[in-house]
């Protein structure tokens, strides 16, 4: 369940122009691809603990002071318990902008989690609303962000459902990026649990290099003793063009 918000926002890796764009042209193309010793989403590795390879394609409308964008990426997945879906798709789109042009962006979208062997139990959709601001003189240049997710029908017909995440980002010497993130996932049928993490990346050719430390707490309702919502590290490679 990929967390897909605006390119806007520190901390989305791999999400940049494409060259596919013509000079001028309001719409460009970008495409992405990675390679993920995990996937964890909200906290909760969707891959078992095993790797994971990711990517999706970008198209973008530049109609000036609100632009457009839609999106589908994909990865495998892998959860147990005899469900034999192992390929997930996410389509979503949206719009972003900056705020009465105070520097503070916003995003405002939706997308749709799709696995296709599956009886259509684990299928769901979100809306979500995201803003943030570049303090770009202060040293760091630090970018705070946050999301809100919204489900009238989450994972496995469990009900309503919202996410918060709040994400600090820095641009650190030697060219290295950090990002700070805390969410808190509510679902109606199941409870609640947090997660938060810490990453740092590095663009070194075309390649991103990433390295990331994760961990749930309160997970009871969620995770019931299981290894998927324990601390982990992951290390990634993608790239984007």
């Amino acid at each position: 369940m990929h967390k897909r918000g605006s390119c806007l926002l520190a901390g989305m890796l791999a999400c940049v122009a494409s060259g596919a764009a013509q000079a001028n042209s309001p719409h460009s193309f970008s495409a992405n691809v990675g390679l993920f010793s995990d996937y964890i989403y909200r906290g909760i590795s969707q891959t078992d603990r095993g790797p994971a390879v990711q990517g999706g394609f970008d198209y973008a409308y530049d109609a000036g002071d609100v632009d457009a964008y839609l999106g589908v990426w994909g990865s495998n997945v892998e959860f147990g318990g005899g469900d034999d879906n192992s390929v997930e798709l996410d389509v979503y789109g949206g719009l972003t902008g900056e705020l009465l042009d105070s520097g503070v962006g916003w995003d405002l979208g939706g997308i749709y989690y799709i696995y296709p062997k599956d009886d259509n139990d684990l299928d769901f959709g979100e809306v979500y609303l995201g803003l943030d601001y570049t303090f770009q003189n202060a040293p760091l240049s630090p970018t705070l962000a946050t999301y809100i997710y919204y489900s009238p029908d989450f994972s496995g017909n469990t009900g309503d459902a919202y996410y918060i995440n709040p994400s600090l980002g820095l641009s650190l010497p030697h060219e290295f990026s950090l990002n700070l993130s805390y969410g808190y996932q509510d679902v109606d049928d199941i409870g609640n649990y947090s997660n938060w993490s810490v990453g740092v990346s590095r663009d070194i050719s075309i390649f991103t290099l990433g390295l990331s430390y994760s961990d749930t707490f309160d997970n009871e309702d969620f995770c019931a003793g299981s290894s998927i919502c324990d601390d982990t590290f992951v290390f990634s490679v993608s790239s984007s063009f």
